[in-house]
């Protein structure tokens, strides 16, 4: 078929006829191959690769983080953190996604995409590579450990954040392409409906364009400038709000093509049909509207933000919910008529007639039922009240992967299964279903342990996003966490050898499969009927300017304000770069090591330390011995991190500091003699000042104790106090100090 459209100069598009406005499919094989083939090829297996080395840093670090296996130093946690992040949520998704619809429009349209749009998804495709590559590359150097939302003021390499912004731009492409096909089709044929999966494939690229403009707009006026020394601060706030406008909706936009299969592939495979297309589009129109201005329920916790702004896009993230259930309702409407149609009664007789041993819809299946629970932790967490308890533990990790890595993933991996055969004409034997089986029930088996582990420990407070905590040697909270990190880390192997199953099995159905032949044909492109209602397609739900003007109108209210808010406040919110974990990650230690070093030195450390300070205290000194009083407030002040002493400068001799956490959080108080100005103490690798100077500190002192005093007998000359809480420094809590001769 030719790659472009002719029409007679001057012949009228022939007006569409009723059945041209019903059909949903075109009335012949849908097939994609050659040219189309080798394009959607190159990015399965693009992403089955991302998923391949994304899954060996999660490995290595779920048995990290158990705290009984040591790494070498050269992999870093956190540069392992930050890796299976970038890999599984950015890489491996986004490159699937434009495969799937790029097999899909091809499919659906004409045949095979035309020849521009062709071009442009090659166009992305290297772009994306080439950002890929440059992301790597600092991040494998020990200079990106930024974790994987990559949150200021940490700081990583410039050319990581180069990278992302060509990755993005190459994304835009490939959605510009899908955009393309849609369009030149409906132009071509005049058609006033399209057909559903061209229809879902538009709606899900127009969530991620609107969507990644906000951390565009972050890493282009603001991370590139900052790494790369242009400006020496960033404004935090402004950062973290930019980069939620885009970290919400981007999980619907990995939702929607799993969604796309459920409606679409799934009932071809039980034998049904589409339940209501109107229905599946209208679930499409609301995700585009209420997934992307909800984004500041992600910083319920987040001081700069003022309440009413936050309860409002917590009333716009349970209007999401409103799709989601639509689309539960439409599924299981879908699997009951199938069930029914075959002759099984009952109230849930229906579910015997589904094909459970058939891995394709076994893994669409367990997706769907895996996001049932992980739709509850959502709703948790939108919450205004019960994201408290849980905000920044592990739990919010463990519903991560409940929705992300099971609903998403392993929808991917299962439409995989079929789509790799279909394009390189061959089938799926029943022994290669037996290890697609195989590789289904895997992955479900490690999700629910991992996944379970995480939500449990994460109620019990455990933080996400850490090494290893355990407060102290005498401390029992932490020690009660360590059940389930091993736990994580058993679910963590299970799920690489499933990883490890599906990277074989894609191998394995490309290269060794059998070919299909006339009795055993090859792999079918699995796309299910429309609906027997005769129903037409209402105009208003392709009315795309329509529904864009809606969004826009929403996210000006939920966003507007706030933003505006952000420039016109007058406190300085600029925060200076911490290079957190760079290389050797702080030279930070799990227990086992540390136990091995302290029969040898506990001891003679804590002498010393003892006799170099004094040792802090919540009685208060009589005037005797006090000396001269100085008052120290540690706190927060509209998201900006303080240490107030009550004066500057004291007279040598004894002089007591009397320090009282006012704050939300814990802080502590150091004090150092140096003549370093107070802004240009060296900043270790952990991200703390180093306390070159050290006279006296404290242990972290929790919001509400009682008052600590410190009593010393100072010298003259510079001082600096500060709170030394990883990170605190950075944020600007600290203050310039002065004793006279």
């Amino acid at each position: 078929m030719s790659s472009t459209i002719e029409r007679p100069a001057g012949t009228p598009l022939p007006e569409p006829s009723r059945r041209e406005r019903l059909q949903r499919l075109p009335q012949r094989e849908l097939k994609v191959r050659g040219a189309d083939g080798t394009l959607v090829l190159t990015h399965m297996f693009t992403a089955i690769t991302a998923l391949l080395v994304g899954g060996i840093a999660g490995l290595l670090q779920s048995l990290e983080h158990s705290g009984r296996v040591h790494l070498p130093e050269f992999l870093g946690y956190y540069k392992l953190l930050t890796a299976h992040g970038i890999l599984m949520a950015i890489v491996f998704t986004t490159v699937f996604i434009l495969g799937f619809f790029y097999a899909g429009m091809a499919a659906v349209t004409d045949g095979e995409l035309y020849q521009g749009p062709r071009t442009l998804a090659w166009a992305g495709y290297w772009t994306m590579i080439v950002g890929a590559v440059l992301v790597v590359i600092p991040l494998l150097a020990g200079q990106a450990s930024v974790l994987y939302t990559f949150y200021a003021p940490m700081q990583a390499n410039p050319w990581f954040y180069v990278g992302l912004t060509l990755f993005v731009v190459g994304s835009w492409i490939g959605g510009a392409a899908i955009f393309a096909q849609y369009a030149q089709w409906r132009k071509a044929y005049g058609a006033t409906s399209s057909p559903l999966f061209s229809f879902m494939a538009v709606a899900t690229m127009l969530v991620w364009q609107v969507a990644t403009l906000g951390v565009a707009v972050e890493v282009l006026f603001q991370l590139i400038p900052w790494s790369f020394g242009w400006t020496d601060t960033i404004d935090v706030l402004l950062s973290r709000t930019l980069f939620w406008f885009f970290g919400h909706p981007l999980v619907y936009f990995w939702l929607m093509p799993a969604y796309t299969a459920w409606y679409l592939v799934m009932p071809k495979l039980i034998g049904g049909r589409v339940f209501s297309d109107n229905l599946a589009r209208l679930s499409f129109m609301l995700l585009i509207v209420f997934s992307i201005p909800v984004g500041l329920h992600h910083q319920f916790m987040e001081p700069g933000v003022e309440s009413g702004w936050k309860l409002l896009q917590a009333g716009l993230t349970f209007a999401v919910v409103i799709p989601s259930l639509v689309t539960a309702f439409s599924l299981w409407a879908t699997m009951e008529l199938a069930g029914r149609a075959k002759g099984y009664g009952g109230m849930f007789g229906w579910l015997r007639g589904l094909p459970w041993k058939d891995a394709r819809f076994l893994g669409l299946m367990m997706g769907m039922l895996v996001f049932i629970p992980g739709g509850a932790g959502g709703l948790i967490l939108a919450s205004f009240n019960l994201n408290q308890a849980v905000h920044n533990t592990i739990f919010i990790t463990g519903h991560f992967h409940l929705t992300v890595a099971t609903a998403s993933a392993l929808t991917f991996i299962s439409t995989m299964f079929w789509l790799i055969p279909h394009i390189r004409g061959r089938r799926i034997t029943p022994r290669a279903n037996k290890w697609m089986l195989a590789q289904v029930w895997t992955w479900v088996l490690g999700m629910v342990v991992m996944s379970t582990s995480m939500h449990v420990v994460g109620l019990m407070g455990a933080p996400r996003r850490t090494k290893w905590v355990d407060y102290g040697s005498s401390e029992t909270l932490a020690s009660s966490w360590v059940p389930y990190q091993v736990g994580m880390a058993i679910g963590g192997t299970i799920l690489f050898v499933s990883v490890v199953l599906a990277f074989s099995i894609m191998v394995y159905l490309a290269t060794k499969a059998p070919v299909g032949t006339a009795t055993e044909p090859a792999q079918e492109f699995p796309l299910a009927d429309a609906p027997r209602t005769g129903l037409e397609v209402p105009a208003w739900l392709e009315r795309w300017r329509l529904w864009l003007t809606v969004l826009g109108v929403l996210i000006v209210a939920a966003y507007a304000a706030p933003i505006a808010q952000i420039f016109s406040d007058d406190t300085d919110n600029g925060a200076k770069a911490v290079q957190s974990f760079k290389g050797d990650e702080g030279k930070e230690e799990m227990p086992w090591v540390a136990e091995e070093k302290a029969d040898d030195s506990a001891s003679s450390n804590a002498d010393s330390a003892a006799a170099a300070e004094p040792t802090p205290t919540n009685t208060k000194p009589d005037a005797a011995t006090a000396g001269t009083m100085v008052d120290v407030e540690l706190g927060e002040d509209g998201g900006k991190l303080f240490l107030r002493p009550s004066v500057e400068k004291v007279a040598a001799g004894t002089t007591t500091f009397a320090i009282k956490n006012t704050g939300a959080m814990p802080h502590e108080f150091v004090a150092l003699k140096t003549d370093t100005a107070p802004d240009a103490l060296e900043v270790t690798d952990s991200g703390t000042a180093k306390e070159d100077g050290r006279v006296a500190g404290t242990e972290p002192i929790s919001p509400g104790s009682d008052v600590t005093y410190v009593t010393l007998d100072l010298e003259p000359g510079k001082y600096v106090l500060l709170c030394n809480v990883t990170g605190h420094y950075g944020l600007g809590q600290y203050a310039a100090f002065e004793v006279t001769g």
